[in-house]
């Protein structure tokens, strides 16, 4: 569960056919550096996919707290200093004042990334870069958005390659499906209003972030 960001290169709508691993290959050697002027370049398209901060951490706390997900030790109880989990399980709130306490010591862009502010993420803090996103994609939304920003830019093969991918985006990619139980969905009902607004003060940079980028 974190934002992903992607450029590509218009030209692709009149390149010759490539692989798919050629294709992502090419997109890892853009230098940091690089990245601004590509965002300012109209030639080029951005997408950013983005969650609710709320669901995210209903999210995280499902898959990691209530070990849903084999490494959900690692992530929560061990990274938060909490038990040992089921068939005691950290509630909401020892979550909620754990990561509080992490404040003390430690800036909340270096927590362990599935607790870390969204915002964080490859540098989206700098709204130098932010603000020449091409596409800001809900997560609700995200084989929809991701089609629509990729169509017209990919040869044929490569576009059913991807549409095959997005649709298993349910499981980390390249884990073990077996021992992987945890699925992106999170109902809001399982969190009570103060709850709710606990999690909205944690998370208000990225709050503040999203109305920058109108995605809220």
């Amino acid at each position: 569960t974190a934002l992903v960001h992607v450029a590509t290169n218009s030209t692709l709508a009149h390149a010759r056919s490539i692989d798919a691993r050629t294709f992502w290959v090419g997109l890892r050697r853009v230098a940091e550096a690089d990245i601004l002027p590509l965002l300012k370049d109209t030639r080029w398209r951005s997408s950013l996919v983005w969650r609710d901060p709320v669901e995210r951490w209903l999210s995280a706390y499902n898959s990691k707290c209530l070990l849903k997900d084999f490494d959900g030790h690692m992530h929560c109880h061990k990274w938060l200093g909490l038990s040992d989990g089921l068939p005691h399980a950290p509630t909401h709130t020892s979550v909620l004042a754990a990561q509080r306490n992490k404040t003390n010591d430690m800036h909340p862009c270096s927590w362990n990334s599935h607790w870390a502010p969204q915002h964080c993420s490859c540098g989206l803090d700098n709204l130098l870069r932010t603000a020449n996103i091409s596409h800001v994609i809900p997560f609700q939304s995200i084989a929809a958005g991701l089609q629509q920003f990729y169509e017209g830019r990919v040869p044929p093969a490569l576009k059913g390659i991807m549409r095959r991918q997005m649709a298993r985006v349910t499981l980390a990619p390249g884990w073990n499906a077996a021992k992987m139980a945890h699925r992106t969905h999170a109902n809001l009902s399982q969190l009570n209003a103060g709850i709710q607004a606990e999690i909205r003060e944690l998370y208000k940079e990225d709050y503040l972030f999203l109305r920058n980028m109108n995605a809220l």
